[in-house]
């Protein structure tokens, strides 16, 4: 799986200097490491609501990468020269959190970049491909679902400092930042940036990463603003990112960790900003499985049926089913929600559910919706109730 970390001409070279990658929230999650704010009583958050909802949505983004995952650098545009795409590196660990008091490489970066992982070069090229190249040019291009919307969708919708890719769109990505370079690595294991040249070069020292490594779990604060009875979507979002391929839920979703999984989330689906909460692909020698998740943390309603979820299939069968016509594709609609109080309740959903059967168009299958409840008290427990 493929992310792109968004740079400047300032940052690049420290990233690459030091080799890694890392996104920031200008508020400090001091959550994350203070008991004080993992307590239902103490009033004081240390962060507005809002500021919170943007924290945990880039805790989110860095908590779908895995170790052994690959990073494309994305160069801001400046005067001198265009958006430009850099690569590649390979991720070595879990993502983790860089207080913002004494925040590694801060002065030199010039921002506190709170959330980082630890790269290691893998194919590393020294010319980038510019943005016009990789995401305008319709050359090669044959049908729409060929062109990079993720990037698109993320340039149309603002700054997200993290964004993944999909294995189609890592592809041909790749395959351009190859050509732009005659397929000539760079035969090195240290490198800079040349503002002059706007190139990666090789660098004779080899500088350790000597930053704080914090855990990055959200589940503590998730359950403080159940019990305060606050909005924690965002948080379940993160929780559900960092837990999706270990019991329970890697069961749940009938997520195989014999196979790669591509992992998601706010998947951009459309010009109308809508987006999947959460959304995995594996690929198998015949058949691609789909989760789309959408994620509440109040009971579900009957919109999600009829309005949500259709959208999301429908825009898999417009952008992705079309690159796999040679494969079975599987979608699997999931909806992730609390569990109604009232067992009368519960069943009538269920019911709905049930009502909703699965149909085939070309090569693809919409599979049945699938509900998960859950339970939140001391811990969060999940119910697979259809």
């Amino acid at each position: 799986m493929y992310h792109v970390f968004v740079v400047n001409d300032v940052t690049f070279k420290y990233h690459l200097e030091y080799l890694f990658a890392g996104t920031c929230a200008l508020q400090n999650p001091d959550f994350l490491e203070d008991s004080e704010y993992r307590n239902p009583s103490n009033k004081n958050d240390g962060v507005t609501p809002k500021q919170e909802l943007s924290i945990c949505g880039m805790i989110a983004d860095v908590s779908r990468i895995r170790p052994g995952d690959k990073v494309i650098f994305y160069l801001t545009q400046t005067t001198e020269h265009e958006g430009m795409f850099f690569g590649i590196f390979v991720v070595k660990g879990l993502a983790f959190f860089d207080s913002n008091d004494g925040n590694y490489l801060s002065p030199q970066l010039g921002v506190n970049l709170n959330f980082r992982v630890i790269l290691s070069p893998d194919k590393v090229y020294a010319r980038g491909v510019s943005e016009r190249e990789a995401l305008d040019s319709l050359r090669g291009i044959t049908h729409p679902s060929q062109m990079c919307w993720s990037m698109i969708y993320r340039k149309l919708k603002g700054k997200r400092g993290c964004t993944m890719i999909t294995d189609y769109e890592a592809y041909r990505l790749v395959n351009l930042i190859k050509k732009a370079n005659n397929g000539r690595e760079l035969k090195s294991k240290c490198f800079t940036y040349d503002n002059e040249l706007n190139q990666i070069t090789s660098n004779e020292q080899r500088n350790p990463y000597r930053g704080t490594k914090c855990d990055l779990d959200v589940k503590d604060r998730m359950l403080v603003k159940a019990e305060r009875q606050n909005k924690y979507e965002a948080h379940l979002q993160a929780y559900v990112l960092q837990h999706i391929d270990k019991k329970p839920l890697k069961d749940l979703l009938n997520i195989d960790t014999n196979v790669p999984v591509w992992i998601g989330n706010e998947v951009s689906c459309g010009v109308g900003m809508q987006s999947i909460d959460i959304m995995t692909q594996q690929c198998g020698k015949k058949d691609i499985y789909i989760n789309v998740i959408e994620l509440k943390c109040v009971e579900p309603y009957d919109d999600i049926l009829d309005k949500q979820l259709p959208k999301y299939e429908n825009w898999i069968l417009d952008y992705i089913s079309p690159l796999y016509q040679e494969k079975h594709v599987h979608i699997r609609p999931i909806i992730i929600a609390k569990l109604f109080g009232l067992k009368e309740q519960t069943g009538c959903f269920v019911q709905k559910c049930q009502k909703i059967k699965s149909y085939t168009t070309g090569n693809t299958t919409v599979e049945p919706v699938c509900y998960i409840g859950y339970t939140i008290d001391e811990d969060i427990k999940f119910t697979k109730l259809v």
